[in-house]
């Protein structure tokens, strides 16, 4: 079985999407706002009020506002790093199933069905039970 990359990779991108999102944001900040010229994208915080650089604060509203913007798009994406080159990066599962055939109408039913599996680190139990049962 190969290992999944899910966690990884979305995390990776949101990750990705919040830095380009405050690299436009700062662009648009330090249009109107000289405070923010000294800023770096890294130096940020998103809040729920708006972008914030050190003891600074500048609203969402007005800097969409005030740059004559309707909306503020970002796009990004992640992947495996190169670790997935480097360390081996599979799971390995061992399915054990014992049957009985009844001999006059072919009919198959399982008797008994054992599933082993080594995951790795488990980060959400919830979903790692449904790639067992799934």
């Amino acid at each position: 079985q190969g290992g999944r990359t899910g966690l990884s990779s979305i995390s990776g991108a949101v990750n990705a999407a919040a830095n380009e999102l405050k690299g436009g944001l700062l662009t648009l900040a330090q249009k109107i706002d000289a405070s923010f010229g000294t800023a770096q994208a890294k130096d940020l915080r998103l809040s729920e009020a708006g972008l914030v650089f050190g003891d600074k604060q500048i609203s969402y509203e007005k800097l969409i506002a005030q740059n004559n913007h309707q909306a503020i798009e970002v796009e990004a994406s992640s992947g495996p790093g190169e670790e997935r080159r480097k360390y081996a990066f599979l799971s390995s599962a061992a399915h054990f199933v014992k049957l009985g055939v009844h001999a006059q109408t072919g009919k198959v039913k399982i008797l008994q069905y054992v599933c082993v599996a080594d995951g790795g680190k488990i980060v959400n139990t919830q979903a790692a039970a449904n790639q067992m049962s799934g």
